[in-house]
């Protein structure tokens, strides 16, 4: 029953809506898997807590574990932080 599932859905943090007809599986997990392709020297918003909303540049890249190693540009020391990789969001390419 649609109109349940839409009642029940409106509760969920960032619920735009609901796809009408039907997907397969493929489908959705294209869309949920989006690969992230960050590389070092990029700048990345952090948008996880504590740093969120913070920016920094990608100084190393660790890809078995799947984080990254940031400097913050908006502190004042150059110590780098480490976040997960699907805890930043890429703003700007190497320069």
């Amino acid at each position: 029953m649609p109109y349940e599932i839409q009642d029940l859905a409106t509760n969920i943090k960032h619920y735009r809506g609901m796809v009408r007809g039907v997907m397969s599986v493929d489908e959705i997990v294209n869309s949920l898997a989006k690969p992230v392709e960050i590389n070092v020297g990029d700048v990345v918003e952090i948008i996880v807590e504590p740093f969120k909303g913070y920016k920094g540049r990608v100084v190393d890249i660790d890809k078995q574990r799947g984080q990254v190693y940031l400097e913050l540009l908006d502190s004042s020391s150059t110590m780098p932080i480490i976040v997960n990789i699907r805890g930043v969001r890429k703003i700007e390419g190497k320069q």
